[in-house]
């Protein structure tokens, strides 16, 4: 076989084919030979370069690079082989230099042209680069996984221990420690189900999450290649931090739910109307469910009044620019919604990705700021009206304007000189002499952070004197000064009332006074016919003489008839006193309720008194409390007992004018006339001497105030006592008078039919005493029988059918006024006669409206009762 590169005839070519361009240049650079094979770049438009210093014609950075490289040849007699670059006008070339000492004066230079690979070499490092800023950017890292010796190899910048462009490397069972516990398991579970595996699945990823510098981070790894062996398997493949990406998604979520679950409509369309997104409230007030296509909806179908419809169609043209926010207020938006008031909307344009314009919009439901602002407004017209017409002087002066006024109603105490004060200072309204001393009195306030507060009179030239209270107020407001407020009111009545209210309490003292005077002289009160009742009523028992019997009885009824008058003194007394007594007017013939109370006290007119009743008119019919005016007549009369021991006590009625004057005159001791205008007060008692508890008169003064009349007293000492008082003449309607009259003959009949028969009478009486007591008064002429409660009662009545029933109305189980109601129910015709220890007239009204026909108080006045069963029996 030829050997054709042994050839010496091919040696030139294969030369000119393979070889470096070579050059012998001496100490100082000048080429002294040359041997150019092929076409070498830079050489080939040299002609000849034999005689030329071969440094001069390269670049000057080019020059600065090999030639110092070449001096390190010279000096130390090594080699060096380099590659260097070459910029020329036509582009960049590369090339390789080796120099070396050729003998002792001359170095040999090899020429390698590169340049198609330097530049494929920077084109991979560029690239390089740009995947590397790649990886950083999307936090990418290269991974290996080696079965056999369990260690994990990482490089790249995916975060947490991948930071760098070296591999380091860690073993499974480390690794797995700074996973996360929950991920551990499905991480190992990966793993192995990756070396069961001969090549790597594009769908071999996993997530899972590790903990650096206490940090979590989320990543996901993917598998790129798996190479095996018999005795190993490697994984190869990259991994992505994803932490930002599953943040962005969380946050985007939590975004999306705000939206939906926000209390505004938001709601986005396009200009033609079509709806592109909704959230949850606009669904609602436009009556769109989840299941409804929006792209399929346009905004002017959906129901809402007509012109919000034209509104949305047209309210591109509303923005100049895409900048634009277009908001407007809505009235009553949705016809299907009458609570809604108004909306208020914003709008603005987004382009989207595809740069298409799309109108956003937020609604906002104004309707309870709408409701807060009529109240508001109504509140301040209210505060403006009241503190317009409120007895008060209010004004507001800024302390960070000269103390000028920014608020002043219309009260005004002090002359002005000028009634407008908003902006002005006191010295433009008010004498130089007020002014200072108000400008003084506004720095004291500021100074000492205290108010002023004091009270002077004043005069006004139209109000002339009066007293006026003063406050001086600071009220702190934020970050601005604050403003002092000035209060002025008049007090001048309020003056003259503390005047009054001491004088009252001066009385009042007095009247306390007087009371523990009373209280002291009732306990004698109280305790003396007391006494009388009980030492007789043991005497009575041990007498065996009939008359002294008498005698003694008459002592103890005497001082019975005291006891129950001081007691009904004393709880009219505190009806007047609790404003609970009660009147009840009706038409009174005064001429019979005159011969009433005069056939009432006849009998018990002391010796050597004669008891007179001057009639003026005997058809005089009024209108007024017939008991009230009984008890009127009784006080004065029993009054002029006390004091007249001889000589007569007489008592009657005029009229005069438009008015009814009673009076009661006696011939008795008298009192000093000076005297007369305190007769009346409370417990007065002008004769410590007679019994009595001071309190008559001043029932009489106030039962006759309450009539609508007054009362007044003359007398002198020794000339006898008068007594007067007035009733408006009422007369009452003449159908009123027949119906009584009529009822007064009923009565007279039935009396005389009662009378004539056999009668049963049922007692309904818890307290055994009192039903012997009864039984003693009329328990001879009748038959009673004994009912100890209310229910009882029921029973009795029905079994014995009594022709009458006295009622207690205090009993156990069922009280008189229940057992009332259930007889009424049977029979409405049966007379009962209720029997009480409460005798207010709540009580007496109570057992009247239960069905009772009368009522009779305790202790039971036996002539009382005896008139009443012969006016039902």
């Amino acid at each position: 076989m030829t050997r054709i590169l042994h050839d010496p005839q091919n040696s030139d070519k294969i030369l000119q084919m393979t070889a470096d361009t070579m050059f012998l240049v001496d100490y100082e650079g000048i080429c002294v030979d040359l041997v150019v094979y092929a076409n070498r770049g830079f050489f080939r438009r040299r002609k000849n370069l034999i005689g030329e210093n071969f440094f001069n014609l390269l670049p000057e950075k080019t020059y600065s690079a090999i030639k110092k490289d070449f001096e390190k040849v010279k000096e130390n007699k090594i080699v060096s082989s380099k590659n260097y670059e070459l910029p020329l006008s036509e582009g960049t070339f590369y090339f390789k230099c080796i120099m070396q000492p050729f003998d002792e004066n001359l170095i040999l230079c090899q020429y390698r042209d590169i340049t198609n690979r330097a530049r494929t070499k920077l084109q991979l490092e560029k690239t390089n680069n740009e995947l590397r800023e790649i990886e950083k950017a999307a936090k990418i890292s290269q991974w290996k996984y080696n079965y056999r010796t369990q260690i994990f190899s990482y490089k790249g910048y995916s975060g947490g221990l991948a930071n760098s462009d070296h591999f380091k490397n860690i073993t499974l069972e480390a690794y797995l420690e700074i996973i996360h516990r929950d991920d551990r398991a499905g991480f190992l579970i990966w793993i192995n189900n990756i070396l069961h595996h001969t090549s790597a699945d594009t769908a071999d990823t996993h997530e899972y999450r590790i903990l650096v510098k206490k940090e979590f981070l989320f990543l996901r790894l993917k598998v790129l290649n798996i190479s095996a062996s018999e005795e190993n398997k490697e994984i190869e493949g990259f991994c992505q931090n994803i932490t930002d990406i599953i943040k962005l998604d969380e946050n985007l979520g939590t975004i999306t739910k705000a939206v939906n679950f926000a209390s505004e409509d938001i709601f986005a369309f396009k200009p033609d109307g079509t709806l592109v997104f909704a959230n949850e409230q606009f669904r609602k007030h436009y009556l769109l469910t989840d299941d409804n296509d929006l792209s399929a909806i346009k905004i002017n179908k959906l129901p809402i009044k007509k012109e919000l419809k034209e509104r949305w169609m047209n309210i591109r043209s509303e923005f100049s620019q895409l900048t634009d926010i277009v908001r407007f207020v809505e009235e009553k938006p949705f016809p299907h919604l009458k609570e809604i008031l108004a909306f208020d909307f914003f709008s603005y344009i987004i382009k989207d990705s595809e740069d298409e314009e799309i109108i956003w919009t937020f609604g906002r439901d104004i309707s309870e700021q709408i409701r807060y602002d009529e109240q508001t407004k109504e509140v301040n017209q209210i505060m403006n009206t009241v503190l317009e017409n409120i007895p008060l002087a209010i004004s507001v002066k800024d302390t960070g304007n000269d103390l000028r006024y920014i608020y002043r109603n219309k009260v005004t105490y002090v002359s002005m000189k000028d009634t407008n004060v908003i902006g002005k200072t006191d010295f433009d309204i008010y004498p130089d002499e007020i002014a200072i001393t108000y400008r003084n009195e506004d720095l004291s306030v500021i100074k000492n952070r205290e108010p002023i507060i004091y009270s002077k009179e004043v005069v006004n030239n139209e109000k002339g004197k009066f007293i006026i209270h003063k406050q001086k107020l600071l009220v702190e407001n934020g970050n601005r000064p604050p403003l002092i407020i000035v209060l002025e009111s008049d007090i001048t009545n309020m003056k003259k009332m503390e005047s009054e209210l001491i004088s009252a309490k001066e009385k009042a003292e007095k009247s306390d006074m007087l009371k523990s005077a009373f209280l002291a002289n009732m306990s004698h009160e109280i305790r003396t016919p007391l006494n009388a009742i009980v030492g007789f009523s043991r005497v009575i028992a041990d007498t065996q003489n009939a008359q002294e019997r008498m005698d003694y009885y008459k002592i103890v009824e005497s001082n019975n008839s005291r006891l129950l008058q001081l007691i009904n003194e004393i709880l009219d007394l505190s009806r007047i006193e609790s404003g609970i007594m009660e009147f009840a007017e009706e038409p009174i013939n005064l001429g019979v309720m005159c011969q009433e109370v005069f056939d009432a006290h006849r009998f018990r007119t002391p010796e050597n008194v004669q008891l007179l009743f001057e009639e003026s008119d005997a058809d005089l019919w009024i209108y007024s409390d017939k008991n009230r005016l009984i008890q009127v007549f009784s006080n004065l009369i029993g009054n002029a007992f006390k004091f007249t021991n001889e000589g007569s006590i007489r008592f009657g009625y005029k009229i005069n004018n438009e008015e009814i004057e009673c009076y009661v005159k006696d011939t008795g001791i008298g009192f000093p006339k000076e005297k007369a205008k305190n007769v009346f007060e409370r417990f007065a008692k002008l004769n410590t001497t007679v019994q009595g508890t001071g309190l008559g008169l001043s029932i009489c003064k106030s039962i006759v105030e309450k009539l609508g009349g007054t009362i007044w007293a003359k007398s002198d000492v020794g000339q006898g006592a008068e007594f007067f008082f007035t009733l408006p003449y009422i007369a009452p309607q003449k159908e009123s008078v027949n119906e009584i009259t009529a009822e007064e003959d009923d009565d007279s009949k039935d009396i005389e039919l009662s009378e004539k028969k056999d009668t049963l009478i049922l007692v309904a009486e818890d307290n055994d005493s009192n039903f012997k007591l009864l039984n003693v008064m009329i328990g001879k002429k009748v038959t009673l029988v004994h009912a100890h409660d209310g229910i009882e009662a029921i029973t009795m009545f029905e079994e014995y059918k009594p022709d009458l029933i006295l009622m207690d109305i205090k009993m156990p189980n069922m009280d008189g006024l229940d057992a009332t109601r259930v007889i009424r129910q049977v029979s409405p015709e049966i007379p009962i006669i209720a029997l009480s220890a409460f005798v207010y007239d709540d009580d007496v009204k109570a057992a009247l409206l239960c069905g009772c026909n009368e009522f009779i108080p305790k202790p039971v006045s036996q002539d009382k009762l005896t008139d009443i069963l012969r006016k039902y029996l």
